[in-house]
């Protein structure tokens, strides 16, 4: 495991805009939010967004973010959603963050 990000324009461009939403700017600046977002571009791998996306969670969100990592093939989908986390037996398996750095270390 390489351990590089995958990222895609859909997930992009809903990360602009839920960090330039105002119940986020007590934590981030619309400056940092920029920044954050154009760092994630540059320096993730950028795939297309997945076609067809079957239904695997009861979230359809969550459902494409499956789709994402299973058309790039990732290894593992990172989240703290519980939605994601609860989901047994899901190819890629879903990592918390701190499992993840976990893995990476090993």
């Amino acid at each position: 495991m390489d351990g590089s990000l995958v990222i895609s324009p859909a997930v992009l461009d809903e990360l602009r805009d839920v960090l330039q939403r105002p119940s986020f700017s007590r934590w981030i600046t619309a400056e940092e939010a920029v920044e954050y977002v154009d760092g994630l571009e540059d320096d993730a791998d950028l795939v297309p967004d997945p076609g067809k996306v079957p239904v695997v969670s009861r979230d359809p969100n969550d459902d494409y973010l499956i789709a994402l990592a299973r058309s790039a093939g990732a290894d593992y989908i990172v989240s703290g959603d519980q939605d994601l986390t609860s989901l047994e037996g899901l190819q890629p398996p879903v990592a918390t963050p701190r499992e993840f750095l976990d893995l990476l270390a090993d």
